[in-house]
Order: structure tokens, then sequence, then C-alpha cells
């Protein structure tokens, strides 16, 4: 079971179509949040419903600073702070100017599954960016 994105208006082949499981969206997601805040908001959730996407302009934005983080090497200090259960701020509670500690397998998978997800972050994070920049908008289904 897993996550389809579906782009609008591809302008690349790696625009149409990219596929992540159930953990790894949850995983990606939660990189997105930490890294672009203010693009992604309650109407594509972390586990969202179907049908729910991202308009073209937002999309490539999104893809262009999800790859220029994984360059700057952000996606790879996620997957170390998420494998070893460090504090970080949520949207929540960053509001309120404070951390929480998530552990590594909260909400995830068994942990065969989240340790192979987490050593490929960097790439799938890489590969969403490129999704987002040439997809013209996305819908998840």
């Amino acid at each position: 079971m897993g996550y389809e994105m579906r782009g609008w208006s591809a302008t690349a082949p790696e625009g149409h179509y990219f596929r992540m499981s159930r953990c790894c969206w949850g995983l990606v997601w939660d990189v997105c949040r930490e890294i672009v805040p203010d693009i992604v908001t309650e109407d594509v959730s972390r586990w969202t419903e179907h049908s729910q996407g991202m308009q073209r302009d937002d999309a490539r934005l999104l893809g262009e600073t999800l790859l220029a983080a994984v360059s700057q090497g952000q996606a790879l200090s996620f997957a170390q702070r998420r494998r070893a259960g460090t504090p970080r701020a949520t949207p929540a509670t960053a509001r309120e100017g404070r951390t929480q500690t998530v552990r590594p397998l909260e909400g995830y998978a068994a942990s065969e599954e989240l340790d192979l997800i987490l050593d490929n972050l960097p790439a799938i994070v890489q590969g969403f960016g490129r999704f987002c920049v040439a997809s013209g908008g996305f819908s998840v289904w």
C-alpha cells in the first residue's frame, strides 16, 4: 500500500508519476514540512486523503527547495536525527518555541523497512523534488 502522485501537466518524463510506500511518504512529507513549512499546508497532510494535491507554482517551489536541501545535506541530517530519535521542532511545537523527541519508529513500519528508507532518504527526497519541479502540479492517489 502506498501513495501515488500524478503530475497534472508534466514538463518532463519524471513529472508524470511518483510512488512511495505509506511509511516513506510520511518521512518525505515530514522533511517537506521541516524544510518548506510555508508551502506545505494541511491541505496535503502527511497521511493525506486521496485526490488532494499541490498547484503548479507551489509544486515547483517545493521541488526546487527540496533539491537545494538535498545538496546542502538537510535530508541526510533529517534522516540521522530521525534514526537517533533526537529532539526536533514540529509545526505545533515550533509555534510554542519548544521541541519534542520523536522516536525513530513512531508512526512507521518495522525497523528493517524504516532503516532502508532512512538509508535512502536523500535520494528519495531528490526524486520527489525532481517530480515536483516537472509535474506541473500534482494530485495524490
